[in-house]
């Protein structure tokens, strides 16, 4: 053989070598932009560390990728969307927004969202999370808590006044065990449905909650509601909360964001962060479909459905 057929050999390996090696990067890049992992940077999972819980479903459950027609749920024109009053004790209105699957879906159950401090059931609407709710099958149903937005201020001086008037919404609005979304101060509505009412729930999304309204956290013991815990990774050290609610048996807990002010730019630092999930809302859409994905299950086989 020449040298010019020699050379000629080595040049064709060296494109075949080439073009394999490129080919497996490209399948690297491909299945790591596909893996949940992609998320690891801004979600860090906090995990559940009792070893009296470690049966607990939700608790150790692997999480899955957000599907792409999850991804872009807004703009599914088959889904139906809604808004308007409901009346409470026979003379007070909230006012709510509502997006569901069309009439040819069935839906599977309800998911009710309130909203923090200076916020109003809009931003839900404007993330898109209840269109990606809508998108599973379950009614999601954002409402104005009172004295906020379309919301008339209402007085409700006691831990059973709040509860009843939770439960009393829940059935206005025709739901039976609706998972409860609750961000921040919103906890003062949310957390005596929990300490109360806890079987008229079918999971539990507490983000970025204040220590308020934290009453006896040895009272969680024996709630077994599903509970996703949602922190802002700035805050973590000062939020007592954090080790208040882990005390519910099947919560698991994660922080969005970055621990460390430095790494963050100064307009998305602690005031537009938002109870850890308005900056980083594809990572919470992530969680929440994972989490959604369990309770739904826990709602049908509580039906009777298969």
């Amino acid at each position: 053989m020449n040298h010019s057929s020699i050379r000629s050999t080595l040049n064709s390996n060296k494109l075949i070598l080439a073009g394999a090696l490129i080919f497996i990067l490209l399948c690297i890049m491909y299945f790591y932009e596909a893996s949940p992992k992609r998320h690891s940077v801004l979600i860090h999972d906090l995990g559940q560390t009792r070893t009296w819980l470690e049966s607990q479903s939700w608790s150790h459950k692997q999480l899955k990728a957000l599907p792409s027609y999850l991804q872009d749920a807004v703009h599914n024109h088959a889904l139906l969307q809604d808004d308007g009053y409901v009346e409470i004790f026979g003379k007070y209105s909230v006012y709510y927004r509502e997006v569901k699957p069309g009439k040819s879906r069935p839906i599977v159950g309800g998911v009710v969202f309130l909203h923090g401090e200076h916020y109003t059931s809009q931003r839900w609407m404007e993330m898109g999370t209840l269109h990606l709710v809508a998108n599973m099958g379950l009614r999601a149903i954002a409402v104005d808590l009172p004295g906020n937005g379309h919301t008339l201020p209402l007085s409700l001086a006691r831990t059973t006044d709040v509860a009843r008037f939770m439960g009393t919404l829940f059935t206005v609005l025709k739901l039976d065990r609706p998972v409860l979304v609750s961000p921040s101060t919103s906890n003062n509505y949310s957390l005596p449905v929990v300490f109360e009412e806890v079987q008229i729930l079918a999971g539990f999304v507490c983000i970025s909650p204040n220590d308020k309204g934290l009453h006896d956290a040895g009272q969680l013991h024996d709630k077994q509601i599903p509970t996703l815990l949602i922190y802002d990774g700035n805050k973590l050290e000062t939020n007592h909360s954090v080790s208040s609610l882990r005390h519910l048996p099947n919560s698991r807990a994660f922080y969005l964001g970055h621990r460390d002010d430095s790494n963050v730019p100064t307009n998305h630092r602690r005031s537009s962060f938002h109870d850890g999930i308005f900056v980083h809302k594809q990572e919470f859409h992530y969680l929440l479909y994972n989490f959604l994905q369990l309770v739904v299950k826990n709602i049908t086989d509580h039906r009777g459905l298969s």
